[in-house]
C-alpha cells in the first residue's frame, strides 16, 4: 500500500529484451477460457512450492536474537475507520481492494486469496496473536508499522496501539515508519487530475515537536526497537514528492529538532532512516546521510531506479484481456538479479526485499504495475543476499538489519502471510534464511 498511498511507481514502456521472452506463452485463442483458467488457478495450490504448514521452532534449541534481524513492514488498513468509510464506502478495508482484482494478462496471478488467516479484521485481538506467532516462528524480529500522521491528525493507529497495550502477552518488537506524503485518491487508480486531496501534510511551524510528542509513548515503550541503544524511526520520505522540502539544510533542521525534543521528553537518542527518491540522491552530488541529519537510507522496492531499468519492461510479451489495458509488466526475477548484483552505494543503506510479485492491480486495475513471476525460491535467494550484504555493510556500524516488503501488503501482492497458492511457502523460506538453514531440496526457481 505504501508505494501507492505515498508515491506512484512509474514503469516505462519499452521494447523487451529478447531474453525476457523466456516466460511468455502464445496468445490464447479463447480469451474467456484463458481468463477463467487464470482466475481459477489463483486458488489452486502450486504443485512445487506450496507448503501446508510452517515447521515448528525446534524446542531443543534455545532462541537467540539473530545476527542480522529481519523486520517486516506492517500495513494497518485491515479494519474500518470513519475516514475510509466516508471516502471509499461504509466498512472499507484493504480487503475491499483485494477482492476486486482480476487477471489482466495470460498467466497473471490474480485475484489473491488469503490462506489460514482468512479475510481478517484487526479489531479482533486473536488475529494479531496469530500474526505474531507466525512471524516469530519464521524468524521475523519485529514489525515496522506504517504510521500516518498529518499535522496532528493520526490514522490507522489502532493495530499499533493494540500491540503496545498487549505487549506483555505478545512480546513482539515494533517500530514505525512515518508516511510523510499527502493522501490522495490517486493511489486507487485515479489520474493526477481527478485525484482529490484527502489528507495533507501541512508542515506547520511546530510540527516537528508535535510529531515526536505524538509518538512519545511508542518511542518510550519497552517493546520499541532500538538500534545501538537508540529508538529506530523510519521516514518515507524526507525530501521530494510531498516530503518536507527540497532543501536538505532545512530538512536537517527538522531532524535536529526531532532529536532535541526526543531528548527533552526522556526518549533518548533516535536512529533515523529515510527513503529518498533516486533523483534526490543523485542530484547535485547529494550522497550524504549527514546532510539530512539521518543515520542511513533504506530501500523500498520497487520504488527506486537502482533496481529497475526501462529495458526490463516485458509488457508487450503478454496477451492482455482488455484492449484498453495500460498495465505494465516486468519480471520479478530481473528485479531480484539486479538487486543482488548492485555494488555497495556510497551511503549507508538498509536493503529491502519484496515478498512476492509486487502487483498493485487490486487498486489500480488496468493501470497497474506488475513484477510478474515471483516464487518463494527467488525471494529466498534475494533475502539471503540481503542478509549477507547487511552483515558485510551494516548501515549502522555493528547493527546489520534487513527489511521485508511486506508482512501483509495484499493489494500490492507483497506479503508473507499464507495464501491459497503457496500456503506458508514464503514464511518457510524466511524461516530457513533466518535460521541459517539450506534451501529445501524441492525448491526451484
Amino acid at each position: 500500500m505504501l508505494s501507492e498511498l505515498c508515491a506512484k511507481q512509474f514503469l516505462f514502456r519499452a521494447v523487451p529484451k529478447k531474453t525476457a521472452l523466456r516466460s511468455t506463452s502464445a496468445p490464447p485463442s479463447n480469451l474467456l477460457k484463458s481468463l477463467i483458467s487464470d482466475h481459477d488457478a489463483s486458488q489452486e495450490r502450486d504443485p512445487v512450492a506450496y507448503v501446508d504448514q510452517l515447521p515448528p521452532i525446534n524446542p531443543g534449541v534455545p532462541s537467540a536474537a539473530p545476527e542480522c534481524p529481519v523486520y517486516a513492514f506492517y500495513l494497518p488498513q485491515f479494519h474500518p475507520t470513519p475516514e475510509n468509510s466516508r471516502w471509499w464506502g461504509e466498512g472499507f478495508t484493504e480487503w475491499t481492494n483485494v477482492t476486486r482484482a482480476k487477471p489482466a494478462f495470460n498467466g497473471h496471478y490474480q485475484p489473491r486469496h488469503p490462506g489460514a488467516l482468512g479475510f481478517y479484521d484487526l479489531r479482533i485481538p486473536e488475529i494479531m496473536d496469530r500474526q505474531v506467532a507466525l512471524a516469530k516462528q519464521a524468524g521475523i524480529a519485529g514489525f515496522a508499522f506504517y504510521y500516518y500522521w498529518f499535522s496532528g491528525k493520526s490514522m490507522l493507529e489502532m493495530p499499533l496501539r493494540q500491540l503496545m497495550a498487549r505487549y506483555d502477552t505478545l512480546q513482539m518488537p515494533f517500530f514505525v515508519m512515518w508516511c510523510n506524503e499527502n493522501w490522495k485518491r490517486t493511489w486507487l487508480g485515479g489520474s493526477e487530475t481527478d485525484g482529490d486531496l484527502l489528507m495533507e501534510h501541512k508542515h506547520l511551524p511546530d510540527d516537528p515537536e508535535r510529531f515526536i510528542e505524538d509518538l512519545a509513548d511508542a518511542l518510550k515503550h519497552p517493546g520499541y526497537v532500538r538500534v545501538d541503544g537508540k529508538a529506530l524511526l523510519l521516514v518515507y520520505p524526507l525530501l521530494g514528492r510531498e516530503g518536507a522540502d527540497g532543501d536538505p539544510a532545512y530538512v536537517a533542521q527538522i531532524v535536529a529538532r526531532w532529536r532535541a525534543h526526543a531528548r527533552k521528553l526522556g526518549i533518548g537518542e533516535l536512529c533515523i532512516g529515510s527513503f529518498e527518491w533516486p533523483y534526490v540522491l543523485n542530484s547535485g552530488g547529494f550522497l550524504s546521510a549527514p546532510m539530512l541529519g539521518v543515520d542511513f537510507f533504506f530501500e523500498f522496492p520497487p520504488n527506486h531506479v537502482f533496481n529497475y531499468a526501462p529495458v526490463h519492461n516485458v509488457t508487450s510479451s503478454y496477451h492482455f484481456y482488455r484492449e484498453d489495458s495500460k498495465v505494465t509488466v516486468a519480471h520479478y526475477e530481473d528485479l531480484v538479479q539486479r538487486s543482488r548484483h548492485l555494488p555497495p552505494p556510497p551511503w549507508p543503506l538498509v536493503k529491502t526485499v519484496i515478498a512476492g510479485s509486487w502487483d498493485n492491480s487490486a487498486r489500480s486495475g488496468t493501470r497497474a504495475n506488475v513484477y510478474h513471476g515471483a516464487t518463494p525460491a527467488l525471494y529466498e535467494d534475494w533475502l539471503r543476499d540481503a542478509m549477507q550484504y547487511a552483515t558485510a555493510h551494516p548501515a549502522v556500524p555493528g547493527n546489520p538489519m534487513v527489511f521485508v516488503n511486506a508482512w501483509n501488503e495484499w493489494a500490492e501482492g507483497a506479503y508473507l502471510e499464507p495464501d491459497k497458492r503457496y500456503g506458508y511457502a514464503y514464511l518457510a523460506a524466511t524461516q530457513r534464511v533466518t535460521s541459517g538453514l539450506a534451501r529445501a531440496a524441492t525448491e526451484k526457481n
